[in-house]
């Protein structure tokens, strides 16, 4: 049997999402943005989709079921909250962790700021913003663009950090790492990408073993780096 590329999954999952999008009452436009919307998509390429509705009470309290319509979810990680838009990151089971939803739902008129809003337990937010994070920077090591996947190396640290401490910085806790400053500074500056691929499944082992919110989703992400990246 041959296997989809993800470009394929992709573009199902562009039809699929505006198909059940524009199903739900007052829905005026789902458009795209983002290489998807440019032609630059590519097999590491996630969905980035933008939905304005002149009903927000009946797009907002549709919302689930017209997710679930596009797939099964790991994370649905709210990103902003405003009177006229949410914006929420979607990690699917069902798909590749590259194909991620990036929904911005924009309303023509403001609305309540807490009606409708997908059920989210805020003490998970640090752990699946790490490992979306570590999606991230799967992503861009695949492209070899080894800078960007630096800076979410870097910001993986930085999240894995305030874990462990309760809100300490990097440079802080540098600094305040009397002890052994050339242990913490190695992560800084891993000597090359495959140091810095060994680093971060170093980190993200320790994150799902200290703070286990999502166990199966933090799982599958480090299986998924171990066969991406063969770390």
């Amino acid at each position: 049997m041959m296997l989809k590329t993800n470009t394929v999954v992709l573009n199902e999952l562009i039809e699929k999402s505006k198909r059940a999008f524009l199903a739900l009452p007052g829905i005026t436009k789902v458009g795209l943005y983002g290489s998807t919307n440019t032609g630059k998509a590519d097999n590491y390429s996630d969905l980035d989709l933008e939905v304005i509705s002149n009903k927000p009470k009946a797009s907002t309290m549709g919302l689930k079921s017209t997710l679930e319509k596009i797939g099964h979810s790991y994370v649905i990680l709210p990103i902003s909250i405003t009177s006229t838009e949410r914006i929420y990151t979607v990690v699917w089971k069902n798909n590749p962790f590259y194909q991620k939803m990036d929904l911005r739902l924009l309303f023509e008129s403001p609305y309540s700021l807490t009606k409708g809003l997908l059920s989210y337990d805020e003490r998970f937010r640090k752990f699946h913003s790490f490992f979306i994070g570590v999606i991230r920077y799967i992503k861009y090591r695949k492209r070899k663009m080894h800078w960007s996947a630096y800076k979410f190396y870097k910001a993986s640290i930085e999240m894995w950090l305030e874990l462990q401490t309760g809100g300490i910085g990097l440079n802080n806790y540098i600094s305040l790492d009397k002890s052994n400053p050339a242990y913490s500074t190695k992560w800084i500056y891993p000597k090359g990408y495959v140091e810095m691929d060994k680093y971060l499944l170093d980190i993200a082992k320790y994150v799902l073993r200290d703070h286990p919110h999502d166990m199966e989703f933090g799982q599958r992400v480090i299986k998924f780096m171990r066969v991406e990246l063969r770390v």
